[in-house]
């Protein structure tokens, strides 16, 4: 689901991935930590941000598509 919002807003947003499965044990504690700021307790989430980097929502676990595309149609307007 997640591709497909990146595939309609990729030109208006920036999409960054961090996939915690795939990192070495060595940056384990650095993304730890940049969950921690995000807030983040749980896999999968989705943070967004807007333009001047101010946090605007977070998603964790399912996600609801609508609800999704809803608070990002806010952002990019």
């Amino acid at each position: 689901m997640v591709q497909q919002i990146e595939k309609k807003y990729g030109d208006q947003l920036t999409f960054t991935w961090i996939d915690i499965a795939v990192y070495q044990e060595s940056e384990g504690e650095q993304l730890n930590k940049t969950a921690a700021d995000m807030k983040v307790q749980t896999a999968p989430a989705l943070v967004l941000f807007d333009g001047k980097q101010k946090l605007v929502q977070t998603w964790m676990g399912e996600l609801n598509q609508a609800e999704v595309t809803k608070v990002i149609e806010q952002v990019v307007k």
